[in-house]
């Protein structure tokens, strides 16, 4: 039995993301690129707040029709005589039940679209809500769909299709094609939502594409502790700390690509990473002066952190910067703490937390995915 969704460490992967083709099949191509022209003109989709995913957008437009569950299980235990009743009811093969009984391992489920003889099964759990598909038509196991639109926590895109997280699978009907299609979240780095799909044609899938649509963040401090002997005011605070939020987003990954302000000399910026280095691994408690803390997300530098050397006033400080987190989770929001060296070791001067929420769209596109 195949059993997904373990306890993740800091840094795991979330979906394996697949490289861009330059060119896919007219089929592939074209209703990635009608989808994103949809999307690119529907008010409700790119209007900040991003309250309707893709495939959602799509339906309301009468586009797409998702497909709906039955056959709901959740005893794990009964697996076999709940792959009996599948059998009997979908008339499935031996090669079909075995394959639906090895994945078979928490929450299932049968998705299925009006009129439409294409069926995928899915088996959920774990607490990142991993969801396997085994595909089936007329019960017979169909090809697994490519592994382009795998979305699973590891670089293992063996099949069955996999999607974690804050990947969800949907099988739908889209532009009158019958499609897999992955939905991509990407916060709380950003906004950006994807749509990987591919449409199932002739008794095999076809190549797939993706949808990429991009999303402004917008930053709103929350609350501000200070040291009440700090250098910086609360006014100064509120405006750097949104400044900082961002110029760490357009970094991404490329830490050295890190740009605010004047940048430190060579000596103040060697200085602070050294003594970063003294301070706890992760801060579960942020300072706060005294103040009262709210439990859980709202208090900690989370796995993602970063230490940025910076200068604000001329001088010096170290800002410590991250997500809240919850075991391996990362949430929306940003936390930060600044830091000046007192001569001898980092002393805190002041923390800031920072909602984050989507703005309006600023782009989308549609690109091929290799195989």
């Amino acid at each position: 039995m195949r059993r997904f969704a373990p306890a993740l460490a800091a840094g795991a992967v979330l979906f394996a993301a697949a490289p861009v083709s330059s060119a896919a099949p007219p089929a592939s191509a074209g209703l990635c690129d009608d989808i994103a022209a949809r999307l690119r003109a529907d008010p409700a989709f790119t209007k900040a707040g991003l309250e309707l995913q893709p495939l959602d957008a799509l339906a309301k437009q009468g586009f797409a029709e998702i497909a709906t569950a039955s056959d709901e299980d959740s005893d794990s235990k009964e697996s076999g005589s709940y792959v009996q009743t599948l059998v009997a009811k979908y008339g499935m093969d031996a090669g079909l039940a075995a394959a639906v009984k090895d994945i078979t391992f928490e929450s299932d489920q049968v998705w299925s679209l009006k009129a439409n003889p294409v069926h995928a099964f899915s088996d959920m759990g774990g607490t990142a809500h991993c969801a396997a598909f085994v595909f089936f038509q007329d019960g017979h196991r169909l090809p697994d769909a490519p592994a382009a639109l795998y979305g699973g926590m590891s670089e293992d895109s063996e099949g069955p299709i996999v999607e974690c997280y804050r990947s969800e699978g949907n099988l739908a009907r889209i532009g009158g094609k019958t499609v897999f299609a992955a939905t991509d979240r990407h916060a709380p780095r950003n906004f950006d939502v994807d749509l990987r799909l591919a449409a199932f044609e002739n008794g095999q899938w076809g190549a797939a594409c993706a949808v990429r649509a991009r999303f402004e963040t917008l930053y709103r401090v929350t609350k501000i502790f200070r040291a009440k002997d700090a250098p910086l005011t609360e006014a100064a605070i509120a405006k750097l700390a949104p400044a900082i939020a961002r110029a760490r987003d357009e970094a991404g990954a490329a830490k050295k690509a890190f740009a605010f302000g004047p940048k430190p000399g060579p000596a103040d910026k060697a200085r602070l990473m050294t003594l970063a280095g003294t301070l706890p691994v992760r801060e579960d408690t942020i300072p706060a002066f005294g103040a009262k803390l709210e439990p859980d997300t709202d208090n900690n530098v989370g796995n993602d952190r970063d230490d940025l050397p910076v200068v604000i006033g001329g001088k010096p400080y170290l800002v410590r910067i991250g997500h809240p987190s919850v075991g391996w989770r990362d949430f929306p929001g940003y936390t930060l703490v600044f830091y000046r060296d007192d001569g001898k070791t980092l002393a805190p001067v002041a923390s800031v937390l920072l909602d984050e929420n989507s703005g309006r769209m600023t782009g989308i596109e549609a690109e091929a995915l290799k195989p």
